[in-house]
């Protein structure tokens, strides 16, 4: 994997694409893998000098909830694991801003 983050890095990718392709293979391969490949991207930026102010900065504004949706969204998996879940004693209601 170094050898193909420094060949992207070779041949124009960016650093924050790099760091977004790294970010999405969590959610196709699982955290482990991409926690893997965020160690061996840090060795790589390290020693090319490429420092974190140059990657996308963190965006902690959520989209809002649709209250309708959620209503529907709540009640279908209260209709499909709602029984599962009590049954084994692990049903717990969360509050929806």
């Amino acid at each position: 994997m170094p050898y193909h983050f420094r060949l992207a890095l070779d041949n124009g990718v960016k650093p924050s694409e790099l760091s977004e392709i790294i970010f999405h293979l969590a959610f196709y391969c699982g955290w482990p893998n991409a926690m893997a490949a965020v160690m061996i991207a840090k060795e790589v930026f390290t020693e090319r000098g490429i420092r974190v102010q140059q990657l996308p900065a963190i965006s902690p504004s959520l989209l809002p909830v649709e209250p309708v949706a959620e209503e529907k969204r709540a009640a279908r998996v209260a209709q499909d694991v709602g029984r599962f879940t009590r049954a084994r004693g692990i049903h717990r209601r969360v509050a929806v801003p």
